[in-house]
C-alpha cells in the first residue's frame, strides 16, 4: 500500500451523533419521521443525495437548499463551541502514518470548507497531502468518485490505497474504487453492518495495528 485515505465524519471526528440530532429535529419540523435504521442507511451520504432519496420515497417536497438552511441553524445551536470532538487516537494515527512517509488523504461527504476547518482544528496541515469534499463530486458514497478523485490528488493508483471508514456506504464506495478498506466500529455511528470491509476494527488501536500491518507487507 502506498497511501492511506481516511473518511472524516465518524472516523476523525465524532460527528455522527450531532448529524442524527440535526436530521431528526429538521425532519420532525417538516413532518417526516426518520427511523434509526434510516439514519444508518444514510451514513456517509451527502445531504443532497439523502434529501433526493427521501423525496422519492416519502413524497416530501422539501428542497435540499431548504433542508440545509434549517440544518445549519440547528447545527449552530447543538454543536459544541469548539466543534465536533475528535475520535480518540485519530489525530495521533494520522500523524503517525504521515510521519512514516505515507501520503494521507481525506475523502468525505462533508463539504470542502468543513474538511479544511477540521484539518486546522486538528493541526493536521502538515500531515494531510490531499482531500476531497462531497461538494466536489457529482455522486456521493456509495459511488466511488470521492475516493478515486482523492487517489488522483495523492498521485497514487486506487489499488495502492487503503481506506478507513465507519459506514457501509463508505465501505462500498472504497471497495468499488478497488481499494482495501478497514471498517472502524465507532459506537457514535450506531451499529451499521461493516462486514463488507476487508478488516473490521473495534477500536482506533486496532485500526492502527491493521494499517501498519498492511503497509509493512507492501514494503516487504
Amino acid at each position: 500500500m502506498k497511501a492511506v485515505i481516511f473518511d472524516m465524519d465518524g472516523v476523525l471526528i465524532d460527528s455522527e451523533p450531532i448529524h442524527r440530532a440535526v436530521e431528526r429535529e429538521v425532519f420532525s419540523s417538516l413532518g417526516v419521521h426518520i427511523t434509526e435504521a434510516e439514519h444508518l442507511r444514510y451514513l456517509g451520504v451527502s445531504w443532497d443525495d439523502m434529501i433526493a432519496d427521501i423525496r422519492e420515497r416519502t413524497g416530501c417536497t422539501v428542497t435540499a437548499e431548504a433542508f440545509q438552511g434549517a440544518a445549519r441553524a440547528v447545527r449552530a445551536r447543538v454543536l459544541p463551541a469548539d466543534g465536533e470532538p475528535f475520535v480518540d487516537g485519530a489525530l495521533e494515527l494520522v500523524r503517525a502514518v504521515s510521519g512514516d512517509g505515507v501520503p494521507v488523504g481525506i475523502a468525505s461527504s462533508s463539504n470542502r470548507i468543513h474538511i479544511e476547518r477540521t484539518i486546522r482544528r486538528g493541526q493536521l496541515e502538515n500531515a494531510i497531502t490531499a482531500f476531497t469534499g462531497g461538494d466536489e463530486v457529482e455522486r456521493s458514497k456509495p459511488d466511488p468518485e470521492v475516493f478515486l478523485r482523492t487517489a488522483g490528488r495523492l498521485g497514487v493508483k486506487p489499488d495502492a490505497c487503503i481506506v478507513v471508514e465507519d459506514s457501509p456506504n463508505g465501505i462500498r464506495a472504497a471497495v468499488a474504487a478497488g481499494m482495501t478498506c478497514l471498517g472502524f466500529v465507532n459506537p457514535g455511528s450506531g451499529s451499521p453492518d461493516l462486514s463488507s470491509a476487508n478488516v473490521v476494527c473495534e477500536s482506533m488501536d486496532e485500526v492502527r495495528r491493521s494499517l501498519f500491518a498492511f503497509l509493512s507487507v507492501h514494503r516487504a
